[in-house]
């Protein structure tokens, strides 16, 4: 017995929906996954004496994006933040913070 149009129809519908949903919901979960390791950093270099970084994101210095990660770069660099990786990590971290 070949398909019944209706049910093709709805069959291709929902194969369109998926291929077209798909991509965004892996992108949102890669972007979420992301943001919660940036947390993360946060929350185990900084965090015990810096309770929030939006706070700590207003103070940086700089009139552009490119001066403020200078700065914030030379200041983590010797305040607990001597890895290189970690500091990356922060500095990502509270630039997105000052954006928001």
């Amino acid at each position: 017995m070949p398909p019944q149009p209706e049910l093709w129809s709805f069959r291709m519908r929902i194969r369109q929906v998926f291929w077209t949903a798909a991509p965004a919901l892996l992108f949102a979960a890669v972007w979420s996954s992301a943001a919660v390791g940036d947390t993360r950093v946060f929350t185990e270099h900084c965090a015990k004496c810096h309770q929030r970084a939006a706070s700590v994101a207003r103070e940086l210095k700089g009139d552009t994006l490119e001066e403020r990660t200078a700065a914030l770069d030379k200041f983590l660099s010797t305040h607990h933040a001597e890895d290189p990786k970690v500091r990356a990590a922060v500095i990502d971290y509270l630039i997105g913070a000052s954006t928001q």
